[in-house]
């Protein structure tokens, strides 16, 4: 048996990924305001809160889920696909187990969440209480269906992946706005959405079967070595994963304390609409990680280092043009979108929040790199090292520059985490000799390239208000930009650029790594 990870295939994967992340968000944001209507904005606000304590199930997983996804890719690398069921069932048993135990505790937590912690009115008390009663009978199915949609990853399945999950996330959003048209009772809606929870690990689980009928032969089952392997690896997986929502919203509770309540809402668009842009390079690299994963099981590394190399060409060139962009027209829609007087508040932030975007993108290269050659540590070891930096920058500038202050925050940090993560995986995987950054003296001009036209663009969004000028300084930018990025490219780079041109997501047959 053979491991092959061809170029049309992670194209494929990354085009799908992307649509199955966008799709639901787009049925999600015009479900919204009918569903505010009917519900009310109290009830609304109470239902946003519940489900947003169900998808924080997911940091109780511990790291489980990449785990899992690493070493059952690294077993197919290897040629054993025997390994996988005792890897997959020792993670399910493992995360469902702490599942069951999540749900406890919060159904234990329910009256004081309700009643003394969150500012519920008394005429909503009875209906959060029984909302999060209900609510936490969805916690062993999150981090159950979890163990077996990583398991799917590992084998390059995106597409029966997101064949469950764009059906099922448009649910999330056309249940509780059906069940708020009937007049269903609160906490009979939170039902029905834990209810789809269930569907996803029945789905997921009747998939992994037939992707892998070893799960149901016997012998080989769950093991405490097992739990042992994914354990050292997702420990330090969840050390970043506990980290990320802090970096994510302590910006907003500085700007609130040390500058003024208003100027969270000016700070928070800017930066919602960069978050939102991330699902770009989470579309790509969720499909390099079990890709990496099982090439390092096969040793082959100087392919990992090729298609680290790839990989991040292609998100320099894509990140760049939406940063420049943002540089250039972000002011515009936000004048568009919300109004002149916003605009003038968040422009400027939107615009540094887009530099450290960039940074941000980049980065998650080298850190799904180093996660797949079975380097967690590091990662969590620099997120713990940024940490109190992070707090010094906040405590430091945002009194100083408010909003925009806050954003250099935002970006330095992302900054530092892209030289740090950089750094180390240049270190560790030789990166001059075998291919990861090894482009030639000809990519270092391209990148030139990309940083005049970024501070040109900076320049030109300050210094002329006219639309058409700077529309035409784009264009003609993003036409000598693409010429010159497709001259650079080996001629391996430019078939996995093309795949992804010519990649039709309702594609003939089954795309497969493994026979």
């Amino acid at each position: 048996m053979g491991f092959d990870i061809t170029g049309k295939l992670l194209a494929r994967n990354t085009v799908l990924n992307l649509l199955g992340r966008v799709v639901p968000s787009i049925i999600i944001i015009f479900s919204i305001p009918p569903l505010v209507r009917i519900l009310g904005s109290e009830r609304f606000g109470l239902l946003s809160l519940i489900w947003l304590t169900i998808g924080y199930a997911q940091m109780f997983g511990f790291g489980f889920s990449p785990a899992i996804t690493r070493y059952c890719a690294q077993a197919l690398g290897k040629g054993d696909r025997g390994a996988v069921k005792g890897i997959v069932l020792s993670g399910f048993c493992v995360q469902t187990a702490i599942g069951l135990m999540a749900m406890l505790a919060l159904m234990i937590a329910a009256p004081y969440l309700s009643g003394r912690i969150l500012k519920i009115g008394n005429g909503l008390l009875a209906e959060a209480r029984r909302g999060f009663y209900v609510a936490s009978l969805g916690f062993p199915a999150v981090l159950a269906a979890n163990s077996f949609r990583s398991l799917l990853a590992a084998f390059q399945r995106f597409d029966l992946i997101n064949m469950v999950r764009v059906p099922l996330s448009i649910c999330n959003a056309v249940v509780p706005l059906a069940g708020a048209a009937l007049g269903w009772p609160f906490h009979y809606i939170i039902l029905a959405l834990v209810l789809v929870l269930y569907l996803y690990l029945a789905f997921f689980f009747l998939l992994s079967v037939r992707i892998c009928p070893e799960i149901f032969r016997r012998g080989g089952g769950a093991r405490l070595s097992n739990v042992h392997l994914l354990a050292r690896f997702g420990g330090w997986v969840s050390v970043s994963s506990f980290l990320a929502p802090v970096f994510e919203n302590m910006d907003r509770f500085f700007v609130g304390a040390l500058v003024s309540l208003p100027a969270v809402a000016f700070y928070t668009v800017p930066y919602e609409i960069i978050n939102r842009l991330v699902i770009i390079p989470s579309a790509l690299t969720s499909t390099l990680f079990p890709a990496m994963s099982g090439l390092h099981g096969a040793g082959q590394r100087e392919r990992i280092n090729v298609l680290a190399a790839h990989g991040l060409k292609f998100l320099f060139f894509t990140a760049g043009i939406i940063a420049i962009s943002v540089f250039l027209f972000g002011g515009d829609f936000l004048r568009i979108w919300i109004g002149a007087g916003y605009a003038a508040r968040s422009a400027g932030v939107l615009k540094i929040l887009a530099a450290g975007f960039l940074a941000n993108v980049l980065a998650y290269i080298p850190y799904n790199l180093l996660l797949a050659t079975g380097r967690p540590d590091i990662t969590a070891k620099f997120h713990m090292i940024e940490f109190p930096v992070y707090v010094f920058l906040l405590a430091v500038l945002v009194p100083l520059w408010g909003i925009k202050g806050t954003a250099l925050c935002w970006t330095l940090r992302s900054l530092m985490d892209a030289i740090l993560l950089f750094g180390a995986a240049a270190k560790l995987h030789k990166a001059g000799e075998t291919g990861f950054f090894h482009a030639g003296g000809g990519w270092m001009w391209f990148v030139l390239y990309m940083a005049f036209f970024g501070a040109a663009a900076w320049t030109l969004s300050v210094a002329v208000q006219g639309l058409l000028p700077r529309a035409l300084f784009f264009m003609t930018g993003l036409v000598l930009l693409t010429l010159s990025f497709w001259k650079k490219l080996d001629a391996s780079a430019k078939v996995s650029m093309m795949d992804i041109l010519r990649v039709k997501v309702a594609g003939r047959g089954k795309a497969e790594i493994l026979r």
